[in-house]
């Protein structure tokens, strides 16, 4: 409970605009006076092919074919507060079973001009804009369901995304650990917001915590963490084949805060820079990553000085040349994403790729609308 209440504090101090995935996947729709009194069927499906060529010492190429499907009945209390409610449901081709059935439930109050509270299950449809080597972008398909608490800023002066996702709820006696992760994406704009022209300061930090005073796993606490700020450039052309040009630079820090240490490295750090070319429906992004001993425990795993392929450390160092090719084209609530990925390892000589093709459905269909109650005399 102390580190939730230093996170917290943390967090009160401080969305970032790094390429991902679905970073265009749709969000949820924002709060307005004239839905007060209705009631939505909202549907959230993602079918994806997801295949990764691997043959490097780190991690392993694997092959993902599925669907999710989260349909919810959202209503609106007012124009400042909405109440959802339903079901997650994954499934992976070949499987004659569903991965994961999960309630849905939610309430989203908007607190002030410039900030909303999410308590319940957390708005996580663009996987809260952190960066690949923090939060891999898979996780958006196999871990979409996350359930916490969320406040989302909007001001002129900050944007941020700050969250608690508590992944595990122990009672007294429990042989596990109780688990959750907690984190904060905030974009500082240094000058020219809205302008074709902007400079800003990204703010990344994500923390993962096991343990806790009431379970007799006798286990140890653990605490890793997991950060990253720099600067980022935007250049909006307006015009021409490449409409906007920008250039991210993180970095990135790894520690492990836990009293007793029982990960591969204590510490780490990398450097992390992309270049991004935009057009219409296609986008190129360009990275470099140069990294000591560096550790996530939600990033993706390939940028990892450590191999979870075999439990091992071939090398402290992990330096990787990346790109991302991207098409997307929007069919109103439809959206069709292809990309291909590729890696290489200068220092193996070793060349990786993967590509993905998703079809997401991001819907909300007017039900009805019930009359508001009438005050008694």
């Amino acid at each position: 409970m102390r580190l939730l209440l230093g996170c917290l504090l943390i967090m009160g101090l401080s969305f970032s605009a790094a390429g991902q995935n679905f970073q265009h996947s749709l969000p949820e729709r924002s709060l307005r006076a004239a839905d007060t009194n209705a009631l939505f069927l909202s549907i959230h499906n993602a079918n994806f092919l997801k295949n990764n060529e691997y043959y490097n010492e780190y991690v392993d190429g694997y092959t993902k074919l599925g669907f999710f499907l989260k349909p919810r009945l959202t209503y609106a209390l007012s124009e400042k507060t909405r109440l959802s409610a339903g079901v997650h449901l994954l499934k992976y081709a070949g499987s004659d079973r569903f991965h994961q059935i999960k309630p849905v439930f939610s309430l989203n109050h908007q607190l002030s001009q410039h900030l909303n509270l999410v308590m319940g299950t957390l708005n996580n449809a663009q996987h809260h804009h952190l960066i690949d080597p923090i939060y891999h972008f898979e996780n958006y398909l196999d871990k979409h369901i996350e359930n916490g608490v969320q406040f989302l800023m909007d001001h002129p002066a900050i944007r941020a995304d700050v969250w608690i996702n508590w992944q595990r709820f122990i009672l007294r006696g429990s042989d596990l650990r109780e688990q959750f992760e907690t984190g904060v994406s905030a974009d500082i704009p240094l000058w020219g917001r809205n302008k074709d022209f902007s400079v800003g300061v990204p703010f990344q930090l994500l923390v993962q915590h096991k343990g806790g005073q009431i379970d007799q796993s006798g286990k140890p606490i653990s605490t890793l963490y997991n950060m990253a700020t720099g600067l980022s450039f935007k250049l909006k052309t307006g015009s021409g084949w490449i409409r906007s040009v920008s250039l991210n630079n993180h970095l990135v820090l790894y520690r492990d805060a836990s009293p007793l240490k029982r990960q591969p490295y204590d510490q780490g750090h990398a450097i992390y820079s992309s270049l991004n070319l935009n057009r219409k429906n296609l986008s190129l992004e360009l990275s470099y990553w140069n990294a000591y001993q560096y550790l996530s425990f939600s990033g993706n795993p390939i940028f990892q000085a450590y191999s979870v392929k075999r439990s091992s450390v071939p090398d402290t160092q992990r330096e990787l040349f990346a790109g991302r090719l991207k098409y997307t084209r929007q069919y109103r609530d439809v959206q069709l994403l292809v990309n291909l990925d590729s890696y290489f390892d200068p220092h193996n000589q070793n060349f990786d790729f993967g590509f993905g093709l998703y079809l997401l459905l991001n819907t909300e269909l007017f039900l009805t609308r019930s009359s508001p109650s009438s005050k008694s005399q």
